[in-house]
């Protein structure tokens, strides 16, 4: 499931053994002006910080879902560089 969130900073991934959590934009300020936060918990890491974080992100989507502020896309599209989906991947990969 895919789900965008109206008027949040917070950014998040859940998938099912790894959880990516932050304030990272991927914009240009996002790579070179601002000081962006992101965090990966990885279930076969530290399973204990995984399934915490996890609840947090599934709750925050609850919440959303529920103040009618998280829609699923119509259509999924982005105007990320494939540069920058390499980085994000490389990054996710070493973390």
């Amino acid at each position: 499931m895919v789900l965008f969130g109206k008027s949040f900073h917070s950014k998040f991934i859940v998938c099912p053994d790894v959880a990516v959590s932050g304030t990272a934009n991927m914009t240009y300020s996002g790579y070179y002006r601002n000081v962006e936060q992101i965090h990966v918990y990885r279930s076969s890491g530290a399973p204990t910080d995984y399934a915490s974080e996890r609840a947090v992100c599934l709750n925050h989507v609850v919440t959303a879902e529920g103040l009618g502020l998280c829609i699923a896309p119509a259509h999924l599209t982005g105007r990320l560089l494939q540069a920058n989906i390499k980085s994000l991947e490389q990054y996710v990969a070493s973390a």
